[in-house]
């Protein structure tokens, strides 16, 4: 017998957003660990969630995983990553911690007991960090339609090596039109997309090619500001990685599950690919991130 079981994935930006979706297992009352984390290389704190999934009937609150041993190793080196005290089955690396470029790093988690059969369980994924390219610039202009803007990629593509990437935009809101004790300060509240709107493509098509002008993601800004508009100090704020073709065929599964099916009665959901080994759920990813930004001043009405 089959039953749907949802899985809660916490994706990493600036902030943390979770996305439910449906995967499809045996129903074998046995609960499965779920894993999701990117590092990058960036220098900053990176983060590693642990859970474990729950019967799609369940009013449970989805159980995270505390009391792992967590690591990321690479080459001849190893970090133990620490559980955060006040968010258990989060575990994070050191605050100076960065991925380097055409190093692979393997996510080991032991010390746990998903099945609670009182055998100590081990866990692994594996990923390579690849570098980025770095736009020259971007550009952003409103759609007449609806209240989306659309972006637009100045760069060059390097043609050495296939490449998969996956863009996200986050808009830099000045936070004075809330509160005018704001006006002038350096105060901002950020609107970020949904991991379902992330814009996902390889680069068979551009590979080695001078971007100029290519139409990126549309942006909906509909919850930026109230009135429509920006200020001179709002900023578009978009970002490029460099993704390993599995994180980008599992980000499209997951986005695929997460959205509304075609037609209305489609056939049952089928499983999202991770990289996480022993049956585990989710993904271990290693990117190579650089950002391009925007005024929003042009857009002003």
């Amino acid at each position: 017998m089959i039953r749907l079981l949802y899985i809660a994935l916490i994706l990493m930006l600036a902030s943390s957003c979770t996305e439910y979706i449906d995967i499809d297992l045996d129903d074998s009352g046995e609960s499965t660990l779920v894993v999701y984390g990117e590092i990058t290389d960036e220098q900053t704190m990176h983060s590693i969630y642990l859970s474990k999934t729950l019967p799609y009937l369940s009013n449970e609150t989805t159980p995270v995983v505390s009391d792992a041993l967590v690591r990321i190793a690479w080459d001849n080196d190893t970090i133990v990553l620490g559980e955060d005290i006040e968010y258990a089955g989060t575990y994070n690396t050191p605050d100076n911690f960065m991925a380097v470029p055409d190093v692979e790093y393997t996510l080991l988690v032991d010390h746990v007991d998903i099945n609670e059969d009182g055998e100590w369980e081990s866990y692994s994924a594996v990923d390579k960090c690849k570098q980025v390219f770095f736009a020259d610039s971007i550009t952003v202009e409103n759609e007449v339609e609806d209240s989306t803007l659309r972006v637009y990629l100045y760069a060059d593509e390097p043609g050495d090596t296939k490449d998969f990437y996956c863009f996200r935009s986050t808009l830099k809101i000045n936070a004075g039109y809330m509160n005018p004790e704001y006006i002038g300060e350096d105060y901002y509240w950020f609107v970020e997309e949904n991991a379902d709107e992330w814009f996902l493509f390889d680069d068979e098509m551009i590979n080695g090619s001078h971007m100029e002008r290519m139409p990126m993601q549309y942006v909906d800004y509909e919850y930026a500001r109230p009135d429509g508009t920006f200020a001179d100090t709002d900023t578009l704020i978009f970002r490029i990685a460099n993704v390993s073709e599995a994180y980008g065929d599992f980000m499209s599964a997951a986005q695929t599950e997460a959205g509304i099916k075609v037609p209305m009665f489609s056939g049952p959901p089928a499983n999202v690919p991770g990289n996480v080994s022993n049956g585990a759920l989710g993904f271990f990813s290693v990117q190579s991130v650089s950002y391009a930004k925007n005024s929003m001043e042009v857009l002003r009405e």
